[in-house]
């Protein structure tokens, strides 16, 4: 691993080529007032995506960005029934991002995460800096 791999335009750029370039959303099990509802399908894929980076060197990374990725989505979904991904706004992936690797950090998110992965994380704040 070198410093280059951490930037995150790199990480972003790499995470996005993941997922397909179009998705289209369907909601299901949405309540009256819209303020709680599921998208079919794109938990299991942001899993199946994020599960390729099990036991990799950048596992930590990975699989919390992909996870923001969801999360930012969801939200959109709420919205739009089409999107391409690569209108994400990773300004606002990177926040969630880094509250999860901060979480990690500080030991609010204890998953199991070791000390190589802490090493990961104080290198990804080295080389980008707090957002």
């Amino acid at each position: 691993m070198n410093n280059m791999d951490l930037k995150f335009s790199v990480l972003m750029t790499q995470a996005l080529s993941e997922w397909p370039q179009q998705l289209d959303f369907q909601l299901f099990h949405v309540s009256k007032d819209m303020s709680n509802y599921s998208v079919k399908g794109l938990g299991m894929m942001a899993d199946d995506i994020a599960d390729k980076y099990i036991n990799h060197e950048l596992e930590v990374i990975y699989r919390h960005l992909h996870l923001a990725i969801e999360i930012e989505l969801h939200k959109v979904a709420k919205y739009v029934v089409k999107m391409s991904t690569r209108n994400l706004r990773p300004e606002l992936v990177r926040i969630k991002f880094e509250s999860f690797l901060l979480e990690i950090k500080n030991g609010i998110n204890d998953c199991g995460w070791g000390d190589p992965d802490l090493k990961i994380i104080d290198a990804y704040f080295r080389v980008n800096g707090p957002s």
